[in-house]
Parts: structure tokens; sequence; C-alpha cells
């Protein structure tokens, strides 16, 4: 959300950075609304014991799928030093069904980052970037650097349910006042705008802040709606909420269908606002890049076929380093006694890369009988134990599979076609699926829809292999991008 976007009831301006207040100093209350629709609320609060400074960020929200309302909740609390050196992290998620926790402990310039879930423990230490800055050590550069319009700086922030391997950085621009409104109601307040420079792109938020540097309004634009926070007290934050349609916006029309035995399709992407450089479309096996500008591109989806796949072995395979596509992260435990055990009696025994690929694929389609999206964004230990989920459960689910029987993977998020989706024909919406890397090539499986040759209907955004990045990092930039999207059927051939 920003750096501004988590301190509104707290006076900046009556802080003493070098020696704040001994016990609770400052509690924030924000409403959370998409679009017209208030879905959850947010709650910051910072206290010091002896030399160090506990801050808490909750942030509790029901999102719809259709007529269905999931609840997603994170509760991050850290340990700072009064100077902002970060000396540890909680964080706890529930996006699932079953809760994620992750402990980190900073030391020895390594971060060591325990998750446990279900029972299930995994450890992963990664390099520790000197400087790196939490929420204390961010609010305390806030209020160093002050509020002078044209003041622009960046800072390293580290946010672990964006990624843990480095912090994120982040540019802060100090703007003029302005008028705006909330509920309706004409204010006035300084623009703040903070770029959070993602590894698939930057995530741009804009805040209006008061003369006490509080935050009273934050916008985040995904695609065609608005995530809005809103400066509150605790009785209005925690009042009705009504959840939004989250995926509804993100449909796109597309002037004809897509017949089922289309063998390739090219397709003409516009962006209607112009970027500012060419789109970093990944290809695969079955995508191509025709061409590519600021303005849009032409790409090509072939259908998949593992007979010819066979044929195109690519012997220098065997020098590329895949260890990060066959290790585990906190949304892949492949130490989880349970997924050894689904990958090993889903695989079989004397069988080739693509026949153990679409055995595991088969295998993962079957194994979440409940197609569901009553889940958010569920871990494969959580799948292996509560095989029910949409998309994203599946994709992740069988890319911990692959990974275990040593087939490098990676998770593709895009946008897939269907002839018909809530009322509308021939759209295209948010899809996630897998790849794995077969005889030199990232060849796509899709478990939710069912396909091990996958047909021409999937437009990847965005690869990741889920340890430089989060299914947030990977998955917010394609929802903003929604709103400045316009896709065209070039051609289909047979």
């Amino acid at each position: 959300m920003g750096v501004w976007g988590k301190a509104s009831g707290i006076d900046l301006t009556e802080i003493d950075i070098e020696n704040p207040p001994v016990g609770i100093w400052g509690e924030d209350w924000q409403e959370v609304y998409l679009g017209e629709n208030k879905i959850g609320y947010s709650r910051t609060t910072f206290s010091r014991v002896g030399d160090h400074i506990l801050s808490t960020n909750l942030m509790s929200m029901r999102l719809g799928r259709g007529a269905i309302a999931v609840s997603m909740e994170s509760e991050q609390s850290t340990v700072e030093t009064l100077s902002g050196t970060p000396l540890s992290f909680t964080q706890k998620l529930l996006m699932g069904s079953i809760p994620v926790s992750m402990v980190g402990e900073i030391s020895g310039g390594l971060l060591r980052v325990e998750t446990s879930q279900a029972g299930n423990i995994q450890s992963i230490e990664y390099p520790w970037t000197e400087g790196a800055l939490m929420l204390w050590g961010l609010t305390r550069e806030t209020i160093r650097r002050g509020l002078e319009p044209g003041t622009e700086y960046r800072l390293p922030m580290f946010s672990p349910e964006v990624r843990l391997d480095a912090p994120v950085p982040t540019d802060i621009k100090i703007g003029e006042m302005e008028s705006f409104a909330i509920h309706g109601k004409s204010v006035t307040g300084q623009k703040v705008t903070t770029v959070m420079n993602l590894s698939l792109g930057s995530l741009e938020s804009i805040s209006w802040i008061n003369e006490k540097g509080q935050p009273l309004k934050t916008v985040l634009p995904m695609g065609g709606m608005e995530l809005i926070l809103y400066a509150s007290d605790e009785s209005n934050a925690l009042a009705d909420f009504v959840p939004a349609d989250m995926f509804g916006f993100t449909l796109l029309e597309v002037s004809e269908g897509i017949p089922e035995n289309a063998a390739t399709v090219t397709y003409a992407i516009k962006f209607m606002n112009t970027l500012e450089e060419s789109f970093p479309w990944p290809e695969s096996y079955s995508q191509s890049i025709l061409e590519s500008d600021t303005s849009g591109a032409h790409l090509k989806i072939v259908r998949a076929n593992h007979e010819s796949l066979r044929e195109n072995l690519d012997r220098g395979a065997e020098r590329v380093d895949f260890s990060r596509f066959l290790s585990g992260n906190s949304n892949m435990n492949i130490e989880d006694k349970k997924l050894i055990e689904l990958a090993t009696k889903a695989a079989g025994s004397n069988s080739s890369s693509i026949e153990r690929a679409d055995r595991l694929r088969r295998f993962a389609s079957r194994y979440i009988s409940r197609k569901s999206l009553y889940v958010g964004f569920a871990t494969a230990s959580e799948v292996a134990l509560n095989p029910v989920g949409d998309c994203t459960e599946h994709a992740v689910f069988l890319a911990a599979l692959g990974r275990i029987e040593g087939l490098p993977s990676r998770i593709a998020v895009g946008l897939a076609y269907v002839p018909n989706f809530q009322g509308k024909e021939n759209i295209f919406g948010f899809h996630m699926w897998t790849q794995f890397y077969l005889h030199g090539r990232w060849v796509d499986f899709d478990a939710a829809l069912g396909e091990s040759e996958t047909s021409p209907v999937r437009i990847a955004f965005y690869t990741g292999s889920l340890d430089e990045n989060s299914l947030f990092d990977m998955t917010l930039p394609l929802m903003r991008l929604l709103g400045n999207l316009k896709i065209e059927i070039a051609s289909i051939s047979y």
C-alpha cells in the first residue's frame, strides 16, 4: 500500500525518532475499499519495549469471486532497533483454509525464515541486504526527510508478503496540496506518490496526507477498479463489509470465439496507454513473440504437441542452472511428506519426463476434487491436505509435484479464453497454470482446465519460480494492466 498507507492515527510531527515514547505510542485504523465496496480494514500499532520498537499490521479483507466471498487475512509483526535496524518479523497468512505462519530472524548477514503450516515446517536462508527497512525504519525515514514539495527519494522496503530474498526498491515523491473527495466530502491534503519497483513491474499508489503526516486516503489502481484505504476509527473500520467481485472486472471480451480445434492463434494486444518501455513477454514452447513495442504486441500461441516435442532434444539444456526451479519455497514445501507421497504415487516409474509431467497433471486435475473459488491462494501443502481450489491451487500444487519428481517447474500468470462466463461470451479472464522444462523448452500444463497438450487459449504475462517473487508479486501487476488492455484475435489456423 506504500510507505504512507499505514499511519493514519499517528501524529508523525510529534514523534522524536531518536527517542520514541515507551509503551504503545501509535495506533492506526483504516477502511479498505475495492471500487465502491468496503471489503475490509487495516490496523497498525507502534510500541516501544526497552531499546526495541515493535510494530504490528493487520489487514483483513473479504473479496468476491462471482457470488462467492473469500476471506483473506494477513498479520505482520516486526522488531526493530530504535535506529530502524530490523531484527525479526512474524507473519500469519490466511489465504486458504489453513493458516501459514512465518518467522524470520536476521543475524550475521543472513535472514533465516521458518515457515509452518499444519505441522509441516520448512527452513530457508537468504542473504540479508544491509540497510533494508521494515515498518518502523520506513516511518522513521519519512519523518526525517520531511514533506517539502518536490522531495524525492528511494527506500529499500522489506516486505515479506511480497518477497523474501531482497527488499523492494521503493520511490517516494512529495507533491503539492490538492483537493479530493472522501465519501463524497471535499478534503485537502498533500499528494504523495509511492512506487514499489517489483521484479515483474512497478506498482504505484497515491496518498494524500494532512499537516501531521497522516494519510487521509490512499489509492492503488487495479485494472478497471481501485483499492482505496481511508483513515478511520475503530468502530467505523470494523463496520459491515460488502465483498467486491475481485475477478469480474478482470474479464476482457473479444469480438470472436476461438474454436476448440484451433491449432494456432495469433493475438494482437494493445496497451491503450503506451508503456514507458516494451513489455517483457515470456516465451515458451507454445508462446512466441512476433513483434512487441511500448504500444502492444503480436503473440503466436500454438497447441502443444508432445510427439514433436520429443524430437526437439536440446543438448545444451544440461548446462543451465535450474536449481531455483527445483527447490522449495513458502508456497511449495517439497520436503512435505504428504506431497512426496502423492508425487511418487502419481508419477509412477520407468517413464519419460513428458510422461511423468502428463501423469502428474492428470493426477492433480483429479486430486483437487472440489473445483471451488472459496479458496484464496493456498500452498501446495494445504492442497495436499485439503484438495479444494481453483487455478492458483492447481498451478502451485502441480509445480510442487513436478519439483519433487525432478522436473523443473515455474508458474505462469496471465489470461485464458472461455466461451461463456458470468453471462458473457468470448471472454478472457485471469488464469494461472504450470510450466515444466522439457526437452529444452518451457511447456504448459494446465491442471485446472485439464490439459496436458494445451490448446492455444492462454496468454502468459508473467512467469516465476516463486522463490524470487510471491504470488502477490506476480498477480498484482497483471491486475493493474487489465484496465489498459485490449485483445484482438488476428488469425486462427487449424
